[in-house]
């Protein structure tokens, strides 16, 4: 009789737990003791809900966060029909992009006297720079217009940097 006494007290505290009323317990107790149905299976399935719900929280607001994001390459910046702002207020914007070529390049920045300066290029490759932070540029027959000045390059090298 002892252990049936213990076996109703844990079932009781086992349904208190997982937030059932205490007079519910009387009810599970024959259940229980016919089918031996083992009296922490309540526990461990909130202790479980609540772990799980811990994980997915964790996963959300640390694994989706934006910082984690920015960290890759400058490289991967550049993506087709993206306007990309570097430093030094230079905005780079290319019509499309397929591994390290480029087409449809342009590129514009204001200058310290305040002129806005205009790169455009049909054609141009794309490279990593000398660190994580920093990307080359080769443009094939560019132009280039400060106010009213032009320029014509046929190939014109650019270090960008984030």
């Amino acid at each position: 009789m002892k252990g049936q006494s213990m076996h109703n007290l844990v079932l009781l505290t086992a349904i208190r737990f997982s937030g059932s009323p205490p007079h519910s317990a009387a009810r599970f107790a024959p259940l229980a003791r016919q089918h031996s149905i083992p009296l922490v299976v309540p526990c461990c399935a909130a202790l479980l809900r609540i772990t799980f719900i811990i994980l997915l929280s964790g996963l959300a607001f640390c694994g989706c966060s934006k910082k984690a994001a920015s960290k890759g390459s400058a490289i991967d910046l550049v993506q087709s029909g993206q306007e990309v702002a570097w430093a030094d207020g230079y905005v780079l914007t290319v019509a499309k992009r397929e591994g390290s070529s480029l087409e449809g390049i342009r590129i514009v920045n204001t200058l310290p006297d305040g002129q806005i300066r205009t790169i455009l290029a049909e054609k141009g490759t794309i490279s990593k720079g000398e660190d994580a932070n920093s990307v080359k540029i080769a443009l094939y027959e560019a132009q280039t217009q400060t106010g009213n000045n032009q320029m014509s390059a046929h190939l014109m090298n650019l270090v960008l940097n984030k």
